[in-house]
């Protein structure tokens, strides 16, 4: 989500979001002891979640984002994890490959 979506955001829907969402995020990510990361990721603004009905009756969730080439606007790469308040969170089709 850009910082222009989630302007639109309530203080409390986004926490509530956070929370809905925090137990998929990635619990290890290794840096190269200087405290950056080995790779170049995304950041997010913020988080829109499924519905609760439809995140209890599934076993992992993940991102569906995609993002414009910065150039030309073009779709070419999807992120496989965005980062997010510090938490790390996996696409869908990471997730579906780990499960």
């Amino acid at each position: 989500m850009s910082e222009d979506e989630a302007r639109h955001l309530s203080t409390a829907d986004a926490a509530r979001s956070l929370a809905a969402t925090q137990e998929q995020a990635v619990k290890l990510i290794r840096d190269r002891g200087d405290g950056r990361l080995d790779f170049p990721m995304p950041q997010i603004s913020g988080l829109l979640t499924n519905l609760p009905e439809l995140s209890a009756a599934a076993r992992a969730s993940g991102h569906i984002n995609s993002l414009p080439d910065a150039h030309y606007g073009s779709v070419r790469w999807a992120p496989l994890v965005l980062r997010y308040q510090g938490l790390f969170f996996p696409s869908a089709d990471v997730q579906a490959v780990r499960l």
